[in-house]
């Protein structure tokens, strides 16, 4: 999860935090303002 979060950061996603949570979940918003979150 770490790693797929920092790939993704790297890349341009914003994520809605500043690190994945305790579940190890993380939520972003793509470019037409729909949420999404990746979770492991």
């Amino acid at each position: 999860m770490e790693q797929s979060f920092k790939e993704m950061k790297e890349k341009g996603i914003q994520f809605l935090h500043d690190k994945p949570t305790q579940g190890l979940n993380a939520a972003f918003v793509d470019p037409f303002g729909n949420v999404h979150e990746i979770a492991e």
